[in-house]
């Protein structure tokens, strides 16, 4: 229910044009990987290119290549994705100069104002993307932001459970577990107000990064599975899977 916005208005024919060319591009480098490829970032940075045209946000395919071969390959070579920066450089300038020039006023980019307000309020956002991927009520077109400093009490907790989200990951989470949870703050980085958003957030700035937080949803409920099975407790097995098929059919 949280992409409601990017299936159904005609404007965010960008977001699903855009993500096809993106998953497009990740496949073709994976597989180029997996044969050995002395150049695998090269129909990457076509499909990668074409991704970046149609919106933006996915200049971050360097970044998801590079955690890809930081976490997920047996050989990994980080610097294979050096290559595809120069594209996501070459996207991003005209961009931010179209961004700064149509869209954003000129205090809203002010040192005092992104760091007082903007990127404090983020980091309360961040946590407000969850809640929605957790729980997908109260979805709107237009989202009302409260504004904060980095001395408030929601800033606060919000840093510190982050952190904490972080530490636990790194310190127990598998590789791949790794690689899941930075796609999703991969993604989420050009929506997350480095440069001032018309909107502080939307339902509609999910799309790829929610691609992350189901995968790391179906591995908890798979490895919960596995784990009853593996003690014995067949029938509890057959929990997990029902917990989440009550959420689907909930959020449905």
């Amino acid at each position: 229910p949280v992409n409601v916005e990017n299936v159904a208005w005609v404007t965010e024919r960008k977001t699903i044009l855009s993500a096809l060319l993106f998953f497009a591009a990740l496949l073709v480098y994976v597989r180029a990987r997996e044969r050995g490829s002395r150049v695998p970032w090269a129909g990457a940075a076509v499909l990668g290119a074409a991704a970046m045209l149609a919106k933006p946000a996915a200049v971050v395919l360097p970044l998801v290549i590079a955690a890809y071969e930081r976490w997920q390959r047996p050989d990994p070579r980080v610097r294979l994705a050096l290559p595809l920066l120069p594209i996501s450089v070459a996207a991003s300038v005209p961009t931010f100069w179209a961004h700064l020039a149509q869209s954003i006023p000129a205090e809203s980019i002010a040192p005092g104002t992104l760091l007082g307000t903007v990127y404090p309020t983020t980091v309360v956002i961040w946590w407000k993307y969850l809640r929605l991927l957790a729980w997908p009520a109260g979805l709107s077109a237009f989202h009302d932001t409260t504004l904060h400093g980095w001395l408030d009490a929601p800033v606060i907790a919000a840093v510190v459970a982050w952190v904490a989200a972080v530490a636990l990951v790194w310190v127990r989470g598998s590789r791949e577990v790794r690689f899941w949870f930075a796609w999703f703050w991969i993604c989420l980085l050009p929506v997350s107000n480095l440069l001032p958003l018309n909107v502080y957030y939307a339902d509609r700035y999910l799309y790829a990064p929610a691609v992350g937080a189901f995968v790391l949803l179906g591995l908890a409920v798979s490895r919960a599975r596995e784990a009853l099975l593996a003690r014995g407790h067949a029938r509890a097995a057959a929990v997990p899977v029902a917990m989440v098929a009550a959420l689907a059919v909930a959020a449905g």
